[in-house]
Parts: structure tokens; C-alpha cells; sequence
């Protein structure tokens, strides 16, 4: 992901999916975002300091990653439904050649070659450290849709 990208995800509340989807089209943050928009992605809406809906479903995610060209699966010989955190995942069921996206319970990241894309580790337009202890609940594999 170009650093241009990271600066203007920054810029987000709730993007998670946009910025994962960005990571895993290889596009720009942009024009990711404005798909993402298309099938649902709405920024939330801040009432005094309360932060209210926002975000994008699963079901929108896939109807973005469908629009894009990607089709997804579950990995053979891994299950989580929240009994993996992300740390065990990627040091014990990852593979570095294969692109995930990873359900942490109203959130989502993607692993793409080996690397982490979190929009909750983005801080400053830099990708800071990994939240090791958060829970996985549903791994998709992503890969190009056959023609």
C-alpha cells in the first residue's frame, strides 16, 4: 500500500473495510472507498462524544470484493469462531502466499503476502504495532474470481 494511501485512510473513522479492501485489490485508497461507499460503507456519526453506527457489513464486503474481481473461501484446516487471537494466526495458520480477511467482531484486517493491513493500527499515516491479542472469529481466503 502506497503512503499516500495510509495518509488518506488516516484521515477515516471506522474504514476498516475500505482500508483492508485496499490492501487486498492492490487500487488505490480512493477509489476502494468510493466502491466501498457504493455497497454501504457510511462514516459514523458523532453525537457529543458518542461515536454512532459507521462501518460496513460483511455482506457489503463481498458484494465490494465481488465488484473488484475477488471471490473468497474458507481455508482448509483452520476454524476460529473466536478462538484464535491474530498474533496465533499469523504465526501459526498463515500463509505467506495467500491473502486473507480477517472478522474480528465488528472489525476486519487483511493479510496480504505475509503482512498485517489494520486500520486500528494505523496511527499518523504509519502502520504501528499489531493488536496481537484481539480475537479472530471468521478467516476468508481471497483470491482473484476465475474467468
Amino acid at each position: 500500500m502506497k503512503a499516500e494511501d495510509l495518509r488518506i485512510a488516516d484521515a477515516y473513522d471506522d474504514n476498516c473495510a475500505p482500508f483492508a479492501l485496499t490492501a487486498i485489490a492492490g487500487r488505490s485508497y480512493s477509489e476502494v472507498h468510493e466502491i466501498c461507499e457504493k455497497h454501504g460503507w457510511k462514516a459514523p456519526t458523532i453525537v457529543g462524544k458518542i461515536k454512532r453506527g459507521g462501518g460496513m457489513s460483511v455482506g457489503s464486503i463481498f458484494r465490494a470484493l465481488t465488484e473488484m474481481g475477488f471471490d473468497t473461501k474458507f481455508p482448509k484446516g483452520i476454524m476460529s469462531i473466536g478462538t484464535i487471537t491474530l498474533k496465533h494466526f499469523m504465526t501459526k495458520h498463515m500463509d505467506r502466499s495467500k491473502t486473507y480477511l480477517l472478522d474480528m467482531r465488528g472489525h476486519v484486517a487483511a493479510v496480504v503476502n505475509g503482512k498485517l493491513y489494520d486500520a486500528a493500527a494505523l496511527k499518523g499515516g504509519v502502520m504501528t504495532r499489531q493488536r496481537s491479542n484481539a480475537k479472530v472469529y471468521l478467516i476468508y481466503e481471497v483470491f482473484p474470481k476465475k474467468a
